[in-house]
């Protein structure tokens, strides 16, 4: 991606960049033809010119002194100057949220977020999408402080979409929001980063209306009112998430269903393209080898792709291959499919062979996954048929 001298500068002169910049949790990620990122060690880089891949040290997700760099260390290595700059996000540390919204998001989906919540910096990413980072109030950091600190939840994935649909993708449902879009559903894809997450910014940035504009103060705090609803929906700070958190599923038999291997032979090459573009340094974890979490992320990006795939009425073909309607997949049916695709896609380890709850790990993970995601589907039917009474 080719970045202008005014992108460089608008980027160097952001408010949010500046205060953030003064902290030493900056890098620069080497980007692959495949789609792959390789977050660089920056002291290494800068000082010795070597490319090597940054590491942490220790347990937990803690940056080596000199593995990461301020943006003005960053700056001094003149062949650094074109290239993009990588944040490790921490939320509770930096006071910030980092939005990824992915290239399938519609652009009033986009105007939606950009307009309606307190965003600072925007930019387009790599992948045809948008970048996007939220300073906290501290009102907001404080409720949500447990979420935050949390590195399971330091990631939410959302198919977003307006109106009702009896099971939709997840809790968000923008008609809730009252953002003023039209009746629609696949409004797109958007991920948030609270923590323990590198995000790439290319430095391509955009013009984000809390700048371009004046602004009341009651204006900036209806926008913080809005991003607390949003976060609540997303965290289910009330009550829903809290109690799907440890929800379990066991799949009734050793019997892999026949309908679980159309399932997954009958995915798009682009759902199979998107799931080996994932990589485990995307999803760093210092246990059971670093790939535990990454390998619960495929699971989860898989489930998703089959239930968008049941669900698409644009393209019915694995309602029409199946016979089935997603809501009628049984517990072994959708975890069996999960499994099937995601052995395609990680490469085995020995912790495969283990069993939990008499299942082999993946299908263990596959299995929660569904029994977590029905879950999520009946506490949102419960509320949104609540709303209509």
């Amino acid at each position: 991606m080719l970045i202008t001298k005014k992108n460089i500068r608008d980027f160097n002169n952001n408010k949010l960049i500046q205060n953030l910049g003064n902290k030493p949790v900056w890098t620069v990620t080497k980007l692959f033809s495949d789609g792959k990122k390789l977050p660089l060690d920056a002291g290494q880089l800068v000082n010795e010119g070597k490319v090597t891949a940054w590491k942490s040290q220790g347990e937990g997700f803690h940056p080596a002194p000199g593995t990461l760099m301020t943006l003005d260390e960053l700056a001094k290595s003149e062949r650094l100057y074109g290239a993009n700059r990588t944040l490790l996000v921490n939320t509770m540390e930096q006071d910030i949220i980092a939005l990824d919204i992915e290239s399938d998001t519609t652009k009033e989906t986009v105007d939606a977020f950009v307009n309606n919540l307190p965003v600072f910096y925007l930019e387009n990413s790599v992948s045809g999408g948008f970048h996007a980072l939220i300073p906290l109030s501290q009102e907001i950091k404080s409720k949500y402080a447990d979420t935050f600190k949390e590195n399971v939840l330091f990631q939410r994935k959302l198919i977003v979409q307006y109106g009702s649909q009896e099971f939709p993708d997840s809790f968000l449902n923008l008609k809730d929001l009252n953002w003023g879009l039209e009746e629609k559903l696949g409004l797109g894809t958007v991920e948030f980063f609270f923590k323990s997450h590198f995000i790439t910014l290319t430095r391509s940035t955009l013009p984000v209306p809390i700048y371009s504009k004046p602004h009341s103060p009651e204006e900036i705090s209806q926008m913080y009112a809005n991003l607390d609803k949003l976060l609540a929906l997303i965290t289910g700070i009330n009550g829903g998430q809290s109690r799907i958190q440890g929800t379990h599923g066991i799949v009734s038999g050793n019997n892999i269903p026949k309908l679980s291997k159309l399932i997954s032979d009958s995915l798009s090459d682009e759902a199979m393209d998107s799931f080996f573009a994932m990589s485990p340094i995307d999803y760093p974890d210092h246990t059971s080898n670093g790939l535990s979490r990454y390998e619960n992320a495929v699971v989860y990006k898989v489930a998703n792709a089959i239930k968008s795939a049941f669900l698409d009425k644009s393209n019915p073909e694995m309602v029409m291959l199946t016979k089935k309607q997603y809501k009628d997949l049984t517990l072994d049916e959708f975890a069996y499919a999960i499994y099937l695709t995601v052995t395609k896609v990680v490469d085995h380890r020995k912790k495969h062979d283990t069993k939990r709850r008499g299942m082999p790990y993946l299908l263990y993970l596959s299995a929660n996954c569904v029994a977590r995601m029905r879950a999520e589907e009946a506490e949102f039917l419960k509320k949104r048929q609540a709303q209509v009474k």
